[in-house]
């Protein structure tokens, strides 16, 4: 058996996105004018989504066989012959409830995989796919739509491949608030 290791890196975060009530967004928003959402525990606001990973645009990938430290791929994701993405579009717009969108900016690795091949095996690069959650939250009312995009979810040959993790600095924060209408 081969093991290959596989990371990508670069910049991405982790978005929330929640449905609050009208008592609940108020104290929210007044708690975010005086101390800023980041010091909630923002991250439970993720009724409607919860999703952790790099951002396609300009992220890393790093392909290497670990027996022999031959890197077999180091690109940009967006420079992959074929496309890898798989699209999971989530769209949100607060027509009946206020919605809060989250999104903590970061910069590092964000996925440190393997996969065991057979020792006859070559590794095929246009065997991955990248699972890319497109966040996107629209207010037609303000005239408003905010997007994230997060990949986090990778596999090999249709087998999702476990993220041992990886290591990642906080950048920025960012909190945007949709009242109904």
């Amino acid at each position: 058996m081969k093991t290959i290791n596989i990371r990508m890196y670069g910049y991405g975060g982790e978005v929330t996105a929640g449905i609050l009530s009208d008592e609940d967004y108020m104290e929210v928003l007044d708690y975010d004018s005086e101390h800023g959402v980041q010091d909630l525990e923002w991250y439970e606001f993720d009724d409607l989504v919860h999703a952790y990973g790099v951002s396609p645009d300009g992220a890393t990938i790093v392909v290497e066989d670990v027996e022999s430290g031959e890197v077999l791929y180091d690109g940009e994701l967006g420079e992959l012959n074929d496309d890898p993405f798989e699209v999971d579009e989530l769209y949100f717009e607060p027509t009946d409830e206020n919605i809060i969108l989250c999104f903590n900016h970061e910069k590092g690795e964000f996925f440190n995989g393997t996969i065991e091949l057979g020792e006859d095996e070559e590794f095929d690069i246009n065997n991955i796919k990248l699972r890319l959650n497109d966040v996107l939250v629209e207010d037609e009312s303000q005239d408003l739509s905010v997007a994230y995009e997060v990949i986090n979810i990778v596999t090999y040959n249709d087998e999702e491949i476990e993220n041992m993790g990886g290591d990642t600095n906080g950048k920025s924060f960012d909190v945007n608030f949709f009242p109904r209408y």
